[in-house]
């Protein structure tokens, strides 16, 4: 089974990016989109407010 990573921090998604480690990643949290090379994931909410039914359908 493949590992997919939901972000719910931009200091985690620019971490993760940082590292290489991106592919995994399938989501960010809208502040997430200011991380450069994390615009074009799909934006699944925010810390607070993450919209479950989009986290189950890309995870």
């Amino acid at each position: 089974m493949q590992q997919r990573i939901v972000s719910l921090a931009p200091s985690v998604t620019s971490i993760l990016c940082a590292l290489g480690a991106h592919k995994p990643l399938v989501g960010v949290t809208r502040w997430c989109r200011d991380v450069a090379s994390a615009r074009s994931f799909p934006t699944l909410g925010d810390c607070w407010c993450t919209d479950a039914a989009k986290v189950a359908r890309v995870a």
